[in-house]
């Protein structure tokens, strides 16, 4: 929260002269206000994928470097562009980091523990976003209590860049759990279908990103987007619907790291 303050302050500072002019554009604006979201987002939710990797017995990650909590060793230069276009554009936002290698062979349950690992990204994503719904409850008690102490582009600014830490982080989650590969939703999907249907998995994965984008721009995504982004303005809108979304984010968190001892005791 205080990162997320100075970074408002700061630019609210940038965005206005003494005479209160524009300094700059509403783009580049809402691109500063969203930076945290991109990194946190983009940054943890491949750390996630590496961390359970090698709870789970792979050293690739370690070995790769992706250990590392800065988020600057897990972004992709494409996946990134495309979700800075979408936050400075408003474009439905797609988008993702550098892969994390990953050798299954290394896994006690390959196809089992692949799973855990394609979930954890997602899940982070979905914690992420719990946490800045509580901290988004808490700022507007908190402000309504100041009774407009704040400079009231202050508080425009940290309440946007709050809603891109929500938004884009349920939006990367979405997006990555689409079964079609190389997504997230693909390994999981691997353990629910033939041996067959992963075969055609594995053959259409270099296509993969074309096939997802057009889809989304078919519209054939938008209801179950719609759902989810349904679903968002109804926790933004209640705390105790955030405290609950949030308690059973934290139960899939515990479930996930109970299963790396059951693996160990194994």
């Amino acid at each position: 929260m205080v990162c997320l303050f100075w970074l408002s302050w700061s630019a609210t500072l940038l965005a206005s002269d003494q005479e209160g002019a524009l300094r700059l554009s509403p783009e580049l604006l809402s691109f500063i206000l969203a930076l945290p979201a991109i990194l946190l987002g983009i940054g943890l939710h491949e750390w996630a994928h590496a961390w359970t990797a090698w709870k789970l017995g792979d050293q690739t990650p370690e070995e790769e470097g992706r250990l590392s909590l800065n988020p600057l060793d897990h972004l992709d230069p494409l996946g990134t562009i495309l979700i800075v276009a979408g936050v400075l554009w408003r474009m439905p936002i797609i988008g993702w980091g550098k892969p994390v290698h990953v050798r299954p062979a290394s896994f006690r349950r390959p196809i089992e523990d692949y799973m855990k690992v394609a979930l954890a990204g997602p899940m982070m994503n979905l914690l992420i976003a719990g946490c800045s719904l509580i901290v988004l409850h808490g700022w507007s008690w908190a402000s309504s209590s100041l009774g407009g102490a704040l400079p009231p582009a202050l508080q425009r600014n940290l309440d946007t860049a709050l809603f891109q830490l929500i938004v884009l982080n349920f939006s990367l989650a979405a997006f990555n759990m689409i079964p079609i590969p190389p997504l997230d939703g693909s390994k999981v999907m691997e353990n629910f279908v033939s041996a067959e249907t992963i075969i055609l998995m594995r053959q259409i994965e270099p296509f993969g990103i074309v096939i997802i984008y057009l889809l989304m721009n078919s519209g054939v995504l938008n209801y179950p987007f719609g759902l989810v982004f349904a679903g968002v303005g109804v926790l933004m809108h209640s705390f105790s619907v955030s405290v609950t979304f949030l308690v059973l984010v934290g139960l899939a968190w515990h479930l996930l790291v109970r299963s790396f001892r059951r693996d160990l005791l194994v």
